[in-house]
């Protein structure tokens, strides 16, 4: 997990052109290719969880919410450094 922590500072070394939004946006995709091998076997193993209604309503919220979240922390960064 040595790449998360460093696209950040990869992403400053192309200039002002980078955008808060875009910074979020390439750290949420490194998170899920760094994930996707072990929901990939998680998947074959055991299946899609067996999810109530509520359940995957929340889902989605839940992830828009982790996005709003991590792009508020981006932006915030962003203007106290």
């Amino acid at each position: 997990f040595f790449a998360l922590s460093s696209v950040g500072a990869a992403l400053e070394l192309q200039g002002e052109s980078v955008t808060p939004s875009m910074k979020t946006y390439w750290r949420l995709i490194a998170t899920a290719l760094a994930i996707l091998p072990q929901t990939i076997q998680s998947l074959r193993r055991d299946g899609l969880p067996k999810l109530s209604w509520e359940q995957w309503i929340l889902f989605p919220l839940a992830a828009m919410a982790y996005g709003y979240m991590t792009t508020a922390f981006v932006v915030a960064l962003s203007m106290t450094s």
